[in-house]
């Protein structure tokens, strides 16, 4: 299993460091989405939390808010692990898929009405995590 930060860093690079704070939470939200949904396994061990754009792993966010809306430019928390194996290949199946989609796209994805995100927001309050079976069953 790698971390959030490894995972983020490695679709960064995909990106070619073109990909904002937002934009990366969300991608990375589908990769948990599809590792547990159809491989039955956790990406990373990280939680996602129910914040008003949508999924957000608090500590990436913090790690790279710096940046704002704009590409992240260094991802300081990773411990520059390479994903191998299943990793890799959903980090890639997620880059394809949703890379090129906007940051309000995006959020347009996460927050469908049936989804993870939309039974565990409540807004101002950021301390809702998105249980990792929500998240699997979003996918089912």
């Amino acid at each position: 299993m790698v971390s959030v930060f490894e995972s983020a860093e490695y679709l960064c690079n995909r990106s070619d460091w073109k990909i904002s704070n937002l934009q990366v939470q969300k991608l990375l939200f589908f990769a948990q989405m599809i590792s547990l949904g159809k491989h039955n396994q956790e990406l990373m061990k990280e939680d996602f939390f129910a914040w008003h754009y949508g999924p957000v792993n608090a500590e990436l966010y913090n790690d790279v808010k710096i940046y704002g809306p704009y590409p992240i430019g260094d991802i300081p928390s990773s411990g520059k692990i390479e994903p191998v194996g299943l990793q890799r290949s959903v980090l890639d199946i997620i880059f394809r898929n949703f890379g090129n989609l906007s940051p309000a796209q995006l959020v347009q994805l996460t927050h469908w009405e049936h989804g993870a995100w939309a039974k565990y927001y409540t807004p101002d309050n950021k301390s809702i995590v998105i249980p990792k079976q929500a998240i699997k069953d979003e996918y089912d």
